[in-house]
């Protein structure tokens, strides 16, 4: 919203230009600003499928992804395509703008064997606190060409702090957690599970007793089980296909893993 803002306000087309609409036929509408200074082509897929979308381009030529900053050759202005997933959107500009913002992605990860972190909170100081979900990722739209300051926690584990240089490119960004106060993550075959990825049968060998949690994707719990020392067996027929994290707890170990069913 605050990226349309910046287009809508930083450009006379939207107060001097034609605005024309298709918003009547079908679940994928469609927009035109025209103007001398700028020309502005704007679609929605509100279906839940794909669909193959002809934006319609005012004019042959040389188009740009506001958002990603693509270049878009056009060659037929009338009868070029795009593909578009189902709930997603295009604006595309005949000038190259700056792009309003970059997609980055925050990974918090286990530095003793690289493994994703649940439960992390990651506080960009600008732009709020998440907390990490399966993947361990987080995700902001930070402004270009910027510099943010950063701090990722985890109870157990020392806070990493530092700032990361925005430029013009999407980017991913890697931060390592160590244990702390005597509570670290063990990964010396303490507990191993296969087969993973899985489809429905799960065998945990472990050397300790824990308690087990899978959660989802979203952070949802879906599964509580007591794991004992020894071989233990259990169906995840229940879960979907996709990414989970096990959460292996007791009195000193806290430990996270990820599960992958198909």
């Amino acid at each position: 919203m605050s990226a349309m803002a910046k287009l809508k306000t930083e450009n006379t087309a939207f107060r001097e230009g034609v605005f024309s609409k298709d918003i009547s036929s079908g679940l994928v509408k469609r927009a035109w600003l025209t103007h001398n200074t700028l020309n502005v082509c704007t679609g929605s897929n509100f279906d839940v499928t794909s669909k193959t979308v002809t934006p319609n381009f005012q004019h042959s030529g040389t188009w740009y992804n506001y958002f990603t900053g693509e270049v878009i050759n056009v060659s037929n202005s009338s009868g070029h395509t795009v593909n578009m997933e189902a709930g997603q959107y295009y604006v595309f500009t005949d000038q190259k703008l700056e792009r309003p913002f970059v997609n980055m992605t925050i990974e918090v990860i286990y530095g003793q064997s690289g493994n994703p972190v649940y439960g992390a909170k990651v506080n960009l100081l600008q732009l709020g606190i998440q907390e990490t979900k399966a993947d361990g990722l987080a995700k902001y739209f930070p402004n270009l060409n910027n510099i943010y300051t950063f701090m990722v926690s985890k109870d157990g584990y020392d806070d990493v702090t530092g700032t990361i240089a925005i430029g013009e490119e999407d980017l991913t960004y890697v931060v390592e957690l160590a244990g702390a106060d005597g509570v670290s993550e063990k990964t010396n075959n303490i507990i191993n599970f296969y087969p993973n990825p899985s489809n429905g049968k799960l065998t945990i060998l472990s050397d300790n007793n824990y308690d087990m949690k899978i959660i989802d994707i979203n952070g949802k719990p879906l599964m509580y089980e007591k794991v004992t020392k020894g071989s233990n067996h259990f169906d995840v027929y229940n879960l979907t296909s996709g990414v989970y994290a096990i959460n292996f707890i007791n009195s000193d170990t806290k430990l996270t893993k990820k599960l992958i069913i198909y």
